[in-house]
């Protein structure tokens, strides 16, 4: 399913010719760093099994290579597992027009800050398998804009991504869901209007009780009573 996004159409084709993509397939797309902590392994195991039952899928891992790191995936690693089917495309400027291409995103990360990868995905109306791990769990609601599974579980990762290879309504309904939901509570405007509000209140409240009050505190009651829903 292509997005409704506007994107680069030239860029697109450009792109499409690349990767020897006709349309017909689904495409089904990982952006991270290698590491092994995102997950890569997982993806790779998910995506063999899927490949080992029907051929009109593709897979795309991007991201770069972080040599200093001990958790960085070997090169052995990658040229083992690279096929016409099982892309690694490394480091990519054209995000947004691979996003634009993919049917289904995929990050099963073992641990995450807040995923800028998920929320772009769901800004260009694509259904996201993702992990039950924090950082992942707090953007996609189980069943609405998309999948969670356990960490470190390919099979539950493949089921999950099959699903929605099957089903373009529901890929639809998830990737609509999603698009919803970062424009509601993630969107610059939201974000900056939150940030209005908590400065109006630790101004309002430190000229009330000087000395006694800490923005520190002040955000802490808030993620308490804000939390994601």
């Amino acid at each position: 399913m292509e997005s409704k996004v506007s994107v680069d159409v030239e860029k697109v084709e450009k792109l499409r010719d690349e990767l020897g993509l006709t349309g017909e397939e689904k495409v089904v797309t990982m952006i991270a760093r290698m590491y092994w902590g995102k997950g890569i392994k997982e993806y790779v195991e998910a995506a063999n099994k899927i490949l080992g039952e029907r051929d009109d899928v593709c897979f795309l891992v991007v991201g770069w290579r972080d040599k200093g790191n001990p958790d960085t995936i070997p090169e052995s690693f990658i040229r083992k597992y690279s096929t016409e089917k099982l892309r690694f495309l490394g480091k990519r400027d054209e995000i947004r027009e691979i996003l634009y291409i993919t049917d289904i995103y995929v990050l099963p990360s073992y641990r995450e800050g807040l995923s800028r990868t998920i929320l772009e995905a769901m800004s260009m109306q694509k259904p996201v398998v993702t992990t039950d791990a924090p950082g992942c769990k707090d953007l996609v609601k189980d069943g609405i804009n998309g999948f969670l599974v356990p960490v470190g579980d390919s099979h539950a990762l493949k089921k999950a991504i099959s699903n929605l290879i099957g089903d373009a309504g529901l890929r639809k309904k998830m990737g609509e869901a999603g698009r919803k939901r970062v424009v509601k509570e993630f969107s610059v405007d939201v974000i900056l209007g939150e940030l209005e509000r908590l400065y109006s209140e630790c101004r309002k409240r430190l000229f009330q009780n000087p000395g006694e009050v800490s923005y520190t505190n002040i955000v802490h009651e808030r993620d308490e009573a804000d939390a994601f829903e």
